[in-house]
């Protein structure tokens, strides 16, 4: 290997001894065509300033004329054949792979990224919004055909330590096959290198100057949430700190149970930038050490004073430097059981695995315990349920069916107010439906759902009581 820097731009550049004898490369970061020279046992690089003239063709001939025809012909079917590949290239993997990825899949040895420089695709407009909303169908398209998010454990093989990111595993799978992936191999592996030196625009944000990591790999600019604390990797799924992305646990749908809307699923990140392929602090990071916005975690998604998020339910929002670091940490964790109102107490910080808030479930007096008759003038109801029914639906739809345990949560954060379904059993619960309703109420929807599960409900006064049967009040 030969080290030399950039007799044009000042780059530190290494080369094999083939391309010394080639003669001629192109400087990977500013393309200016370089001589290359061996003089005792070194290389030198002269700029190559040399212009190549097309030579003068005779047509005099017969002969010739017909030579230059057909010339003109083999180009025109090589030039056609180029194009239609690129169409079909672009069309097959127009979400996954844009069109200035490196185009070399011959193994490279590490420290010897080159940053590809062709011209600006259509996806390279796209703001950081419809970034992440890209890369929310992706994964949302990953979680209905495995049931589980994405989280870099592939499941044919047995690690104690996982190989790859949670990214490989999503590409992998988004691309069909097309890109090799030895998965039994670690990601930095040689046999690798076709695979995780390409770079995903959709995963890169053009407000981060680097787009290479310290690993000299194409860089991710967004990563997903673990949770809170450095070790939110290693908590078990119902820790009130832990969040969707972690190689220790197959994160499902129903164990965000605070709310997709409630919960965010990725992060920008400007600084300690990896490999996408890269498992770790590269694709994963965790809420740590506060200010949260362009602080110690390094997150943050250009802006200097407030940073997007990804919610698991595919919005985007904008938290702001003022926003509340327990809000924050909140929004971080799936499974706290906390509201984001500043106004309700506690902090997923101080909480551990058995102080999780109860569920409506067992707030639920039991039957058979007589309430006790109030002493005063009863306060007056906490919720205006019939109110809240009267929301208008633009469309409610479910792309599979859904277990009805977590229909019954989604539909209760639409309503603001508590469902009461304790009188349901575990079979009825786990029970799949699907639901497809426009331009409808809560209520409408409601009823939906009751008739699809043969439910009756009432209307009590500070929630919704659940029964069997058909009749509605």
């Amino acid at each position: 290997m030969n080290s030399f820097s950039c007799p044009a731009c000042s780059t530190p550049l290494r080369v094999r001894a083939n391309d010394v004898r080639a003669g001629i490369i192109n400087c990977p970061d500013c393309e200016t065509p370089l001589l290359l020279e061996e003089s005792n046992g070194s290389v030198l690089a002269k700029v190559d300033r040399r212009v190549e003239l097309p030579a003068k063709m005779s047509v005099d001939s017969p002969v010739q004329f017909r030579t230059l025809f057909a010339i003109i012909g083999v180009l025109v079917v090589v030039a056609l054949i180029y194009g239609f590949s690129q169409t079909k290239l672009k069309t097959d993997n127009e979400l996954l792979i844009p069109q200035d990825v490196a185009t070399d899949t011959k193994p490279v040895k590490q420290h010897e990224v080159q940053e590809p420089t062709t011209p600006q695709s259509e996806s390279q407009t796209l703001t950081v919004e419809q970034r992440l909303k890209k890369i929310h169908e992706l994964i949302s398209d990953f979680q209905q055909r495995n049931q589980f998010y994405p989280n870099g454990k592939f499941l044919e093989v047995d690690k104690e330590v996982a190989q790859h990111s949670w990214i490989s595993e999503l590409i992998q799978q988004e691309s069909a096959g097309q890109f090799s992936l030895a998965v039994e191999l670690p990601w930095d592996d040689q046999v690798n290198d076709s695979f995780v030196r390409r770079r995903l625009e959709f995963f890169q944000n053009k407000s981060v100057a680097k787009m290479i990591g310290s690993d000299r790999y194409p860089a991710t600019h967004f990563a997903g949430v673990s949770g809170v604390g450095q070790d939110a990797v290693d908590l078990p799924k119902l820790h009130p700190r832990a969040g969707i992305f972690s190689p220790q646990r197959g994160t499902t749908l129903a164990d965000i149970i605070d709310g997709t809307a409630n919960t965010i699923m990725l992060v920008g990140v400007n600084s300690e930038l990896g490999s996408w392929g890269r498992p770790g602090s590269a694709t994963i990071r965790s809420f740590n050490q506060e200010p949260y916005i362009n602080g110690p975690d390094g997150l943050g998604t250009g802006q200097p004073d407030s940073m997007q998020v990804l919610m698991a339910d595919g919005s985007v929002k904008t938290l702001s430097r003022e926003t509340s670091p327990v809000i924050m940490r909140r929004m971080a964790a799936m499974a706290d059981g906390l509201s984001l109102d500043s106004e309700v107490p506690g902090d997923p910080l101080t909480m551990t695995l058995n102080s999780t808030q109860p569920s409506i479930e067992q707030l639920v007096p039991e039957k058979n315990d007589p309430p006790i008759e109030p002493l005063f003038t009863p306060d007056p109801p906490q919720f205006d349920i019939k109110n809240s029914l009267k929301q208008k639906v633009k469309t409610y739809r479910t792309d599979q069916p859904q277990p009805l345990r977590l229909l019954l949560r989604e539909f209760q954060e639409l309503l603001g107010a508590p469902i009461d379904w304790s009188s349901l059993g575990e079979e009825q619960l786990a029970l799949e439906i699907e639901l497809s309703i426009k331009d409808a109420t809560l209520a409408g929807v409601l009823d939906e759902l009751a008739e699809k599960a043969k439910l009756s409900y009432s209307i009590e006064q500070n929630a919704i009581l659940l029964k069997n049967g058909h009749s509605q009040e």
